[in-house]
């Protein structure tokens, strides 16, 4: 588990260890308020997905913006900037699936 000293946001790997079906589930809890910008990847680039688990997230994805609830699942790269916000008065709880190629 790890916990950004800044934000509060706190990461934890759900899957085992070098799972054999290359599949990565991270748990992420986001606080109030709270926003985590990432970067374009240049290298090593892959798709990925989020699913809500409790509260509300804004997220933005090249040039788009969506907000997504409780049960929402959306699929996106890394190839362009994205920044995961919650504007809300509680925890974003989501989960982000990623498959290791």
């Amino acid at each position: 588990m790890w916990r950004d000293p800044k934000t509060g946001y706190l990461r934890r790997q759900v899957s085992p260890p070098a799972a054999s079906s290359g599949i990565e589930i991270t748990s992420i809890t986001l606080p109030p308020g709270k926003k985590v910008p990432y970067r374009a990847w240049t290298k090593n680039a892959y798709l990925q997905q989020i699913l809500v688990l409790s509260g509300k997230l804004h997220l933005q994805t090249g040039g788009e913006s969506f907000v997504l609830g409780k049960g929402d699942c959306l699929d996106f790269d890394v190839l362009r900037p994205n920044i995961f916000e919650n504007r809300d008065k509680s925890f974003a709880r989501y989960l982000i699936i990623i498959r290791n190629n």
